[in-house]
């Protein structure tokens, strides 16, 4: 079953770990606890995704880091999709041309 959530917030985190070099947790926009954990892997170009409990670990490249901040700190709405098999971040639909405003 697919899942689409608002995030609301997120943390961003700088790793000295051996196999990830960043990590990003996203909270939902209403209720607690935590959304999902993006790992970013300092080797690896492999995609995985699991789930803890309610919560989703995606693993991504660590080349997919800063478009993924990107969209986190300059878009709004932001939601993240979940099923089984995949993961995903996205904005809600925008008017081509839109621009800052």
């Amino acid at each position: 079953m697919s899942q689409i959530t608002e995030i609301g917030r997120y943390m961003l985190m700088i790793h000295s770990h051996i196999i990830y070099s960043e990590i990003i947790m996203l909270y939902p926009k209403e209720g607690t606890g935590i959304l999902a954990r993006y790992y970013f892997h300092r080797n690896d170009t492999n995609t995985h995704v699991s789930q803890s409990g309610q919560i989703t670990n995606v693993v991504l490249p660590k080349d997919q880091y800063l478009a993924t901040v990107d969209i986190l700190r300059n878009e709004k709405p932001v939601f993240f999709h979940s099923a089984e098999t995949y993961a995903k971040i996205s904005t809600s639909s925008e008017d081509v041309g839109e621009g800052e405003i």
